[in-house]
């Protein structure tokens, strides 16, 4: 219903739409929406995202980043092309517990992760680049790519040097097969999982 109502005036973004479903969904919408704001809050986060467009952070996209970590962690089969849908239905399937959640481990899992990215690329994670030098804001697809891609290999590459691991990541992001799994028509199940397994398996040499 408030999905219905909200076709006048200033339109509420996706994330802020999500935001309002989960309160009035009452204890455990309230329970997973303060959980998204406290991994918002995470600092390690925050500098990794910095490159996020400001009009973007005003609309709570800082807050659909989180959620979209975890959605191409654990969700990729209820991806089937449309970003928004596949938030919405990960979101609520959490909250109406359809499928499990479990906050501590999840928790413990998203705040190692940062502290990783933040500690090898910082604020240059999520971006384009040309050579070494970063390019434009925060790429969406780039960011599920090295968030999900790291997560999965991140106790095999934990003792690999730093500059190592930029240096794969900014290379691997750059070659064509990873280009062909972003930019037009990205938003397809297959080119989500291509990319992951892109970074993934390009960290993977250096172990």
């Amino acid at each position: 219903m408030f999905k219905r109502l909200n076709t006048g005036g200033e339109i509420l973004a996706s994330q802020e739409i999500r935001n309002c479903s989960a309160i009035i969904l009452g204890e455990d919408g309230v329970e997973f929406y303060t959980f998204l704001l406290e991994m918002t809050d995470h600092a390690t986060f925050k500098n990794c995202i910095e490159t996020l467009a400001q009009a973007d952070k005003e609309k709570k996209g800082d807050e659909e980043l989180v959620l979209r970590f975890f959605a191409a962690k654990n969700a990729q089969d209820l991806f089937k092309g449309s970003v928004r849908d596949w938030l919405d239905d990960y979101m609520e399937n959490i909250i109406l517990k359809k499928i499990d959640f479990e906050y501590e481990t999840e928790m413990e899992n998203f705040r190692s992760l940062f502290s990783f990215i933040n500690e090898i690329m910082g604020n240059g994670a999520f971006v384009k680049y040309r050579g070494n030098n970063p390019i434009g804001g925060l790429a969406p697809a780039y960011y599920e790519a090295i968030t999900v891609g790291i997560f999965q290999v991140l106790e095999q590459i934990r003792n690999v040097q730093n500059d190592l691991v930029k240096q794969k990541i900014i290379n691997t992001v750059q070659t064509e097969r990873f280009r062909q799994y972003t930019g037009s028509g990205a938003n397809k199940r297959d080119k989500l999982q291509g990319r992951i397994e892109t970074i993934k398996n390009a960290l993977l040499e250096l172990v």
